[in-house]
């Protein structure tokens, strides 16, 4: 049986003796409050997407067994690797996927309702954004930090501005209007950026060998 990359990973890192897991830490909070919001660091592990676990739907399972509407290999991949209840991370280890590529076919899944649509808001919101299913503002529309009183005085002052010739980004209104924190959208387009990259950790294999 293959062994799950990701697991092995974690366990190296915990058998760590205690004093070097702590220094671990430190660099690693470090590391990670120099370019993410504090909402981010500290979300709840089940509102984050990369963790989650998406569950199969009858009709996912029906089309993985079936193969009726011919998706590629990806897609079924994919459905199998929900089946068999591994996370989004661990689905990206396993088959090489960056977190784009594994938000795009989550995403298709989703709309398809091949995997079971009762998700937490913050982790449907995130794999859209990572997806390009959905903007910076809607983003924060849709995990509640903006308001649609606050977005309707937005689009205003956007149409405005293109009376006389001009053009904010939604974005920068955002912050103008101390709506968003200009930490929050930075740390957002960061985490997408970063999704484009690959995590390969197929060096554990040797080292265990």
């Amino acid at each position: 049986m293959k062994r799950n990359i990701f697991l092995l990973f974690i366990q190296e890192l915990t058998s760590l003796p205690l004093w070097v897991k702590q220094v671990i830490l430190v660099y690693l909070k470090k590391d990670l409050e120099s370019y993410l919001s504090e909402d981010l660091i500290s979300m709840d592990e089940d509102k984050i997407f990369h963790i989650f676990r998406p569950t199969i739907s009858k009709l996912g399972m029906d089309e993985l067994d079936k193969k009726n509407e011919d998706y590629s290999q990806d897609i079924y991949d994919f459905l199998y690797n929900c089946a068999n209840n591994l996370s989004i991370l661990e689905m990206s280890i396993e088959k090489k996927y960056s977190m784009e590529d594994i938000s795009k076919l989550f995403m298709f899944c989703y709309n398809k309702q091949y995997i079971k649509t009762d998700i937490p808001v913050q982790v449907l919101a995130i794999a859209m954004f990572i997806s390009g299913e959905c903007m910076t503002g809607e983003y924060f529309q849709k995990i509640g930090k903006l308001s649609e009183e606050q977005t309707n005085i937005i689009l205003e002052q956007q149409n405005e501005q293109k009376k006389h010739g001009q053009h904010t980004k939604f974005a920068e209104l955002m912050v103008e209007n101390g709506f968003v924190e200009l930490k929050d959208i930075k740390s957002l387009i960061t985490l997408k950026e970063e999704a484009q990259r690959k995590a390969v950790l197929d060096f554990l294999y040797a080292y265990k060998k």
